[in-house]
């Protein structure tokens, strides 16, 4: 259960400016459950053999890129105590249960890397509980309800939406069949509506579409429900300074590269010259000719991303087409289609870290320290942020000067 709430920036407007509460422009919300959020990292794998499965979050995060989904909800993330990490487009925070418990449960959020200013970082509550809270022109909004043939489960969400004043979403639009269902029973190939979305009675004007998506895949038997909701991000100022670009120093080996920046700069200036002028010119001329540095977000799975994708693509289909006409054919196509991009996995996997292990090799060998750490760091990949609450509260001592 991952409860989104949005409510207004909390900043103060003019009583005459004119405020638009309800944007033109339609945002696309959803919710997975994706049966295992595999980041492909040792910190949060917890095995040694992490490095050749398929970075289920860069699939998805190319997923829900594909399908213009702004935020989605994940369940059954299996991922260990609660934190983030960074892709190339989303962001990924989850909460799950202890590193030493049983890798089940476990919710989380994708929230698209330019709302990130936009929302207050995701609080979890439990390995099924999971508030993320997004500044918006408009009022609160929350979701959940189900349709089909109800039993206990259902009885006891029917009660939580009456309680709550909550309303269906899936259930206010009309559409086929295919799109209201997200799960099909594997033994009776009936299809049930499991994954819904929620939100109060008051809210539901700003919902202008419920359905679901059957051509996302990233290795799960649920099927993506998207929300179209009417609202415009709002972003939320804060006293974060803004990042400052760094030369790239280590194009100052090249000779022929600092003789280009030398010429362009006149060692003969009188010390009269403003400060000011001396380091404008400085760091343009270099800017210039060295460039800035860029984002060293380049794993496996991104670098051979030209290779896989087609076989990504090529499986997504078999998978979509086995799931709505189930047959002996299209079984055996997703099996081929599995096959082969498991194959082209473990290939690009090995090709890399053996790359990466002969570059850290040759830096230790001939005493390159800044190569080696960055060898080390490239293969540790990016560190994911972990959040531990305070379990006891133990400040209750008076403290008297």
């Amino acid at each position: 259960m991952v409860p989104l709430h949005i409510s207004p920036a909390p900043n103060k407007t003019n009583k005459h400016q004119k405020t638009n509460h309800i944007a033109n422009k339609s945002m696309r919300l959803g919710s997975w459950n994706v049966r295992t959020m595999r980041t492909g990292f040792p910190d949060t794998s917890g095995s040694s053999d992490c490095v050749q499965h398929l970075r289920k979050t860069a699939v998805i995060d190319g997923e829900l890129l594909r399908l213009n989904v702004m935020i989605a909800a994940l369940q059954e993330t299996r991922l260990p105590d609660e934190g983030s990490i960074k892709e190339s487009n989303f962001t990924f925070f989850w909460k799950g249960k202890d590193a030493s418990a049983v890798r089940e449960h476990g919710v989380g959020f994708a929230v698209r890397n330019e709302l990130l200013k936009s929302i207050e970082t995701p609080k979890g509550v439990s390995e099924r509980i999971m508030l993320l809270r997004l500044y918006t022109d408009c009022g609160f909004v929350t979701g959940v309800h189900g349709v089909g043939n109800q039993n206990e489960n259902g009885q006891r969400l029917l009660e939580f939406c009456s309680r709550s004043r909550l309303c269906v979403t899936n259930t206010f639009f009309k559409g086929k069949f295919l799109r209201k269902v997200s799960w099909k029973h594997p033994r009776s190939g009936h299809w049930h509506q499991l994954d819904v979305t929620l939100t109060k009675q008051q809210d539901i004007k700003i919902i202008t579409h419920t359905r679901s998506y059957h051509s996302a895949d990233c290795d799960t038997d649920h099927s993506l429900v998207i929300s179209f909701i009417r609202l415009a991000p709002k972003k939320i100022h804060s006293s974060k300074p803004q990042g400052v670009k760094r030369i790239n120093l280590p194009a100052s080996d090249d000779t022929y590269v600092v003789s280009k920046i030398t010429s362009t700069w006149d060692p003969e200036s009188s010390a009269e010259d403003e400060w000011s002028q001396v380091k404008q010119l400085l760091t343009e001329s270099a800017a210039g000719v060295f460039g800035y540095q860029r984002s060293a977000n380049d794993d496996w799975f991104n670098r051979n991303l030209h290779h896989l994708q087609p076989l990504l693509d090529a499986k997504r289909k078999a998978a979509e087409s086995h799931r709505l006409n189930p047959s002996a054919s299209t079984k055996s196509i997703l099996t081929k289609a599995k096959s082969l991009l498991q194959n082209q996995i473990r290939h690009s996997a090995n090709a890399y870290w053996s790359e990466v292990c002969s570059s850290i090799q040759s830096c230790a060998a001939t005493g390159n320290a800044s190569g080696l750490y960055a060898g080390i760091r490239k293969a540790l990949g990016p560190i994911p942020k972990k959040t531990a609450p305070l379990k006891e509260n133990r400040w209750h001592h008076n403290i008297g000067l």
